[in-house]
């Protein structure tokens, strides 16, 4: 049982919003969550387990910057179309 809480726990493919860092915290972005996975690894760098890994479809607010720079890209506008680690306490599944 617990290995199948394990798997579903980390498994993606849900539509997501990702929420600024600063309060009050509001739409930045939204994706697809790829990963909750602490191994997976984003940027060269695991995401741990304060990160998850979310594939940015729309951009929101393009000019808020990236919380883990990645590469070239220091803003949400940058990441458009690309995966990034994003604080998953700031990671809202869509309709909840």
């Amino acid at each position: 049982m617990r290995m199948q809480h394990e798997i579903s726990r980390n498994e993606g493919g849900k539509e997501v919003t990702l929420m600024s860092l600063e309060k009050p915290h509001r739409p930045v972005a939204r994706g697809i969550l790829f990963s909750r996975d602490p191994s997976t690894i984003v940027g060269g760098e695991k995401l741990g387990q304060q990160y998850w890994e979310v594939y940015i479809e729309v951009v929101i607010m393009r000019n808020k910057s990236l919380i883990r720079s990645l590469h070239n890209l220091k803003t949400i506008g940058d990441a458009a179309r690309k995966s990034i680690a994003w604080p998953s306490y700031l990671v809202k599944e869509d309709g909840k």
